[in-house]
């Protein structure tokens, strides 16, 4: 969004909201910023898959134990 309205300044008509438009489109931010505490779904769901493998090897682990002795 950015390149574009810096290329659009470029050929901007001076037309009433022009300007505006374009000091809108060089804020968007696509990549959110995460301030502490915060979380998306995304990352929510990596945790848990993580936890989910962490528990699951435990298990594999805690089975061979009871084999090789």
């Amino acid at each position: 969004m950015k390149l574009i309205a810096l290329k659009a300044s470029f050929l901007k008509d001076e037309g009433d909201y022009t300007g505006e438009v374009l000091i809108v489109l060089s804020k968007t931010e696509r990549n959110f910023i995460l301030k502490k505490n915060e979380s998306t779904v995304e990352v929510q769901k990596l945790r848990i898959e993580s936890d989910e493998q962490s528990k699951f090897m435990e298990n594999i682990a805690s089975i061979f134990k009871g084999v090789a002795k």
